[in-house]
Parts: structure tokens; C-alpha cells; sequence
């Protein structure tokens, strides 16, 4: 789906979030302050993913990067945003004769120098994030029972291999499922609204032999 004329020109000149600056989400239709951008994660994968939102609520952005693509979502919540805009207001002083162009940037950008105990906070973030998806893909896609992190067996087996990370409780698990199940069905609707036919099959209504 082509972005409509003028969009990417208008969208640059607009005080637009970091996140929807072109670089994890490219917006693809603007309507007010309503925007549909495409994932560029996922579009390098070979999967045209649309995400609907709002330039003043990034929700739903920020949802899908950190469930389907938690590497990049650290990388975005630890670069600083001023970093993250260089792109955006290099591109909008292109469009705009006004706006200084002598002015280098990238030079007025410091880089942040990081104590050892920062990096090792930023770590540690990574490791825990990591942990909770591939937690909740194994209570989800090995059917498990949501209590099973109750279990201190459990809680114990995961201590033991990394003292670093927390297992989150029954009430935040289902929480995060819930939000990836609507994560999911957003993403799925996309599909289905642009093709022509469904064939699905009835399983259940198969007589067993």
C-alpha cells in the first residue's frame, strides 16, 4: 500500500514521534492525527505488517516492537531520542527553505558515555525481556496453565539457571497474553483485508474412520 502524495513530505516536517520516524515504522497513510505506518522489521522479513495508531499515542507501536521484536525495541528505548530524530529533522530542513542549514546535527548531538554500571543495567533489561517472551511462548504454545509460574518448582528451575531474571506473576502473564492476542488479531485483520478469498475447513465436522 503507497503512501498517499505528499504524505512522507508532510509527516517530516511535523513534529513526528521517534518511533514513526522511518526508520522501525514508515507511516504509509495519515488521516488528521490518525496514522497507519508498516513495520520495517517486519518488512525486511518479507511481511507487509500495517499497525494503526496516533501521532500523540504510540501505543500500539511500541506493543508490536516489544512482543514481535524485543532486540529492537532495546535498541530503541536505550538510544537516546534526540539520536533517534537526526533522521527526521535532516530530512524535514530538505522541505522547509526556513530552517537552518549550516547547522551539523550530528556534531551538536554528544555522544552519551556509559558507566559500567549503566551497561550492565541495560543487560540485565535485555536479558529480562527476553526471558518473558520466550516465557509466555511456552505457556502458550505448549497449552501450559497460566498458575505454572505459581509454582514454586517452577520458580525455583528458573533461578537456578539465571539468578538475574524474575518470573513474572500469573496476573502479568495473562496480562501480556492478552495484549499479544490483540496484537496478533490487529495484525491478522490487516491480512485478511487484503486478499479476495479465505478458504478455511471445518475439522471438527470430519467423522473420525
Amino acid at each position: 500500500m503507497d503512501p498517499e502524495p505528499g504524505i512522507s513530505n508532510e509527516c517530516e516536517k511535523e513534529n513526528i514521534p521517534a518511533i514513526l520516524n522511518g526508520e522501525l515504522f514508515v507511516i504509509k497513510n495519515k488521516d488528521g492525527n490518525n496514522v497507519t505506518a508498516q513495520c520495517e522489521v517486519c518488512n525486511s522479513k518479507h511481511k507487509k505488517i500495517m499497525i494503526k495508531g496516533a501521532i500523540n499515542a504510540t501505543s500500539n507501536f511500541r506493543t508490536h516492537l516489544k512482543r514481535l521484536h524485543p532486540i529492537e525495541f532495546k535498541k530503541f528505548t536505550e538510544t537516546p531520542i534526540r539520536s533517534y530524530n537526526r533522521k527526521k529533522r535532516k530530512v524535514a530542513n530538505e522541505y522547509d527553505e526556513s530552517a537552518p542549514t549550516n547547522i551539523d546535527v550530528e556534531s551538536s548531538v554528544k555522544q552519551k558515555q556509559l558507566k559500567f554500571s549503566e551497561v550492565n543495567i541495560a543487560s540485565n533489561k535485555h536479558k529480562q525481556a527476553l526471558f518473558d517472551q520466550n516465557l509466555i511462548n511456552y505457556i502458550v504454545k505448549s497449552m501450559k496453565p497460566l498458575h505454572t509460574v505459581d509454582d514454586l518448582n517452577f520458580i525455583g528451575l528458573c533461578r537456578d539457571l539465571d539468578s538475574s531474571v524474575r518470573v513474572m506473576s500469573r496476573r502479568i502473564l495473562s496480562r501480556n497474553i492478552e495484549e499479544d492476542c490483540i496484537s496478533v488479531t490487529g495484525q491478522l485483520l490487516q491480512v485478511f483485508q487484503n486478499v479476495q478469498f479465505i478458504c478455511t475447513t471445518a475439522v471438527y465436522l470430519v467423522h473420525k474412520t
